[in-house]
């Protein structure tokens, strides 16, 4: 039992109904109760239930609404699913989402569009409606549904299988742009619906990468191509691993690895060439010590060794400061490397398996890292039993935190090693690094990277989560801490003299202080008028009279500022400044509230320059209490 409801028609009619899955000889989610007895209301041979009942009177008279995840089975009184209107007359099936509808409710916003029907639960799409990606709350509208607030730039996991993310920064050989490349098991995306799988993020949108294959995504890395120079995307799949040059596909190997966990390119001591070693679970399952590693030649695949005795989740090369050789690092669950005892994790060298010994604390291995933490390199391992730190020779446990990842980031306020579970490991002490919660599931991968324009930089995490907090953020999320500096970003135009115009600041934006937050531009033309422009919708890096517009629209504009300089011959000795701290105060009205960020940009007359004017870098802060 999922839901009640009283009708009453006004005609005869007075049920208690009730909704959820009555699993009886034959299965019904819908029934009604007269005082006497249970009747079935339209709705017998389906699976599911109904979550949610809204009764409401219409002009054609009473009528409840459905809202659930119930679906027809093999003969079904009805094709309605998931949404539907029930009247005593019969069903009438509205317009299908693909997941669970667990909430509704008409609503007149005032607006002009009458009242409406909003439903609210776990669906990310609508087949065939004209915008198909919905963020969890949609409205029926010209017969479809449509949403309300759509996640910017989401990613939405397919139904099928919601694990297995990875991230790669790979620039592209035949554009030379440098895209954040996102593999894991999702269908669809915000910007893209023909998304399958394997995504490029460029710093402003999500695109599809068309691919000959339709499994998930499980690994990503990239390899030096056989022609030498350009580096190609590799890309491991259920049915083998990838090779994409920018315009073309290439199968490694027949047979191919299956279900990879993680690729390494290794090149071994005598070696002309790397080689692609391949870690996971049934990697090579018909080739003997080939289940869980294997190395790539060029041509075919060859288990490393004798193997290892299960599965292997992470690898890293590193030239250990102890008596190990350069060489592979590769964690996992097995207890076997080679004929060697093995609790998890064993290094190759190209030739042999070499166990690491005194790690009796731990026995599974799922995440690998070499980071430098100001007193040299190490090996950093994610283990069943938390973190632990390797010099080369000794095992040292560092914290008892059980989050993966192990990414290095600096957000401003020192370099660290970011987990999962939103906690951070600097010099041996455990942060946590964000107060939001975390919605869904942890993040399965992250990545450091910044794009050409600047426009987004930060460290990112896709999963399978469906928020950050308040904000809608569908499988793919980006953290930063501007609290710890004002920045600059985005391309300033070169003004007519040959000047380049550079913003700065002095002081902090803070919203209770009186204190001056002092924006300049300076290398400006003397004696020109110019205005800061601000708002409050992220950056953008859009062409624009004849410069690049860095700003996201609305934007708000400050009275003219004189950029003063020298007097006489035009020159770039002016300076334009506003002390921004008036903008700050809550009574103006502007909206800056603490934790609001800003971006701005300077905008001055240049009347020798291609739209007679000029356009300085851009400056990004976020709002302080």
């Amino acid at each position: 039992m999922l839901s009640l409801a009283s009708y009453d028609d006004g005609a005869g009619t007075r049920l208690l109904l009730a909704g959820g899955n009555f699993g009886t000889s034959v299965q019904s989610v819908l029934r009604g109760f007269d005082g006497t007895a249970w009747l079935e209301q339209g709705l017998a041979n389906y699976g599911g239930g109904v979550d949610r009942i809204l009764v409401r009177s219409e002009a054609t008279g009473v009528a409840a609404y459905l809202a659930g995840s119930f679906a027809p089975q093999p003969g079904a009184s009805s094709s309605a699913r998931t949404v539907a209107r029930w009247t005593p007359a019969g069903i009438t099936a509205l317009p299908e989402l693909t997941d669970r509808a667990r909430a509704l409710e008409f609503f007149d916003a005032g607006l002009g569009a009458g009242t409406q029907l909003f439903v609210g639960g776990q669906f990310t799409r609508v087949p065939g409606a004209p915008n198909p990606e919905l963020q969890r709350v949609a409205r029926l509208m010209g017969g479809a549904w449509q949403p309300v607030e759509p996640a910017r730039h989401a990613l939405y996991a397919s139904a099928v299988l919601t694990s297995n993310r990875a991230l790669h920064a790979w620039t592209d050989p035949t554009t030379s742009k440098r895209d954040l490349v996102v593999g894991g098991s999702f269908r669809g995306a915000a910007d893209d619906p023909q998304v399958r799988n394997l995504a490029r993020w460029d710093g402003q949108q999500l695109r599809s990468v068309p691919t000959p294959f339709s499994q998930h995504v499980t690994a990503l890395c990239e390899r030096t191509a056989p022609s030498g120079g350009a580096r190609e995307l590799v890309a491991g799949t259920q049915s083998g691993a990838f090779a994409f040059d920018g315009s073309t596909w290439t199968l490694l190997g027949n047979p191919s690895p299956l279900m990879t966990e993680a690729f390494v390119e290794f090149r071994p001591a005598g070696a002309s060439a790397p080689v692609l070693v391949a870690l996971g679970s049934g990697i090579l399952p018909f080739v003997v010590g080939g289940q869980f590693a294997a190395a790539f030649d060029g041509t075919a695949w060859a288990p490393l060794g004798a193997g290892l005795s299960d599965t292997a989740y992470a690898g890293v090369v590193w030239d250990a400061p102890g008596g190990l050789p350069e060489g592979i690092f590769v964690g996992g669950r097995f207890t076997q490397a080679g004929a060697s005892p093995a609790a998890g994790i064993a290094h190759w060298d190209g030739a042999s398996w070499t166990p690491l010994g005194n790690q009796a604390q731990f026995f599974i291995v799922y995440e690998l890292r070499v980071w430098d933490d100001g007193a040299g390199e190490r090996l950093y391992a994610q283990t069943n039993a938390g973190v632990f730190r390797f010099d080369g020779s000794t095992w040292t446990a560092v914290a008892p935190v059980l989050g993966s990842l192990l990414e290095p980031y600096d957000d401003g306020s020192g370099p660290a090693l970011y987990l999962s579970d939103r906690s951070r490991l600097r010099q041996g002490i455990v942060e946590t690094f964000s107060s939001v919660p975390i919605v869904g599931s942890y993040p399965l991968a992250a990545r450091e990277w910044s794009d050409e324009h600047g426009i987004s930089h930060g460290l990112f995490f896709t999963g399978n989560f469906e928020s950050q907090g308040s904000v809608p953020a569908v499988g793919l999320a980006r953290y930063t801490n501007p609290c710890t500096a004002v920045r600059a970003y985005c391309t300033a135009k070169v003004n007519s003299l040959g000047c380049t115009p550079q913003v700065g600041w002095t002081g902090t934006p803070s919203a209770a202080s009186s204190a001056p937050f002092t924006i300049t531009a300076a290398d400006v033309l003397n004696h020109k008028s110019g205005v800061f422009f601000f708002g409050v919708n992220g950056r953008i890096a859009q062409p624009f009279l004849g410069g690049t517009l860095c700003v996201r629209a609305p934007v708000v504009r400050t009275p003219a500022r004189s950029s003063g300089g020298s007097s006489g011959a035009s020159d770039c000795s002016g300076v334009l400044s506003i002390d921004f701290a008036p903008f700050l105060e809550p009574t103006l009205g502007t909206g800056l509230a603490p934790g609001v960020g800003v971006q701005g940009q300077w905008w001055y007359r240049d009347p020798q320059a291609s739209f007679t004017v000029g356009l300085s870098d851009a400056l990004e802060f976020l709002v302080q209490p």
